[in-house]
C-alpha cells in the first residue's frame, strides 16, 4: 500500500515539474531513513506534491462544471435584463458572496486583532515588571546571604 501511494506520488511530481526532487531525493528512501536532515525536505517535496495534484483536481472539476453548464439564462435585476451562461452566473454569484463575507468578517477580525495587541502589551509590561522584580529578589536574596556569615558569628559570640 505504502509503496504504491509512493509511486502514484512520484509520477505525479513527475508530470507536474518536480523532476530534480524525484531525482536527488526519493520519498521512499528517506521515508524508510527518517534521517533528521533529509525528512523536512522529503515531507515538504511531499506536501508540494499533494497540493499541485489538489490544484489539478480543482481545475479539472472547474473546467467540466463550465462544459456541462453552457445553457444560457436570464436574469432580471431592477430594469436590466442580463443574459448569460449558467456556468458564469454561478461563478459570480460564489465569488460575490465570498468577497461580502469577508467585507462582513473584516470589522470583527480588526477588533479581536486590535484587543489581542492591547494583550501582548499588557503582557509584555507584566513579563518586563515580572524581570525587574526577580532582579530585585535575587539582590535581596545575595544581601541576605552576605549578611548570614555575619548573624552566625554574633550568635556564637553570645552563646560564648
Amino acid at each position: 500500500m505504502y509503496d504504491r501511494a509512493n509511486q502514484l506520488t512520484r509520477l505525479i511530481c513527475l508530470r507536474f515539474g518536480n523532476l530534480t526532487h524525484v531525482l536527488t531525493t526519493p520519498f521512499a528512501r528517506l521515508a524508510k531513513e527518517r534521517t533528521t536532515r533529509a525528512w523536512p525536505r522529503a515531507s515538504r517535496w511531499y506536501t508540494d506534491c499533494m497540493r499541485a495534484a489538489a490544484i489539478l483536481v480543482l481545475l479539472l472539476g472547474a473546467v467540466w462544471f463550465a462544459i456541462t453548464n453552457v445553457a444560457v439564462v436570464t436574469v432580471n435585476v431592477f430594469l436590466w435584463r442580463i443574459d448569460t451562461s449558467l456556468a458564469l452566473l454561478i461563478g459570480v454569484v460564489f465569488v460575490s458572496g465570498f468577497f461580502l463575507g469577508l467585507l462582513w468578517l473584516t470589522p470583527g477580525f480588526l477588533r479581536h486583532r486590535s484587543h489581542a495587541h492591547r494583550g501582548e502589551t499588557a503582557l509584555s509590561a507584566m513579563t518586563k515588571e515580572r524581570d525587574e522584580l526577580t532582579e530585585k529578589s535575587d539582590v535581596l536574596t545575595d544581601q541576605v546571604h552576605q549578611l548570614a556569615p555575619l548573624s552566625e558569628n554574633k550568635s556564637e559570640g553570645r552563646s560564648l
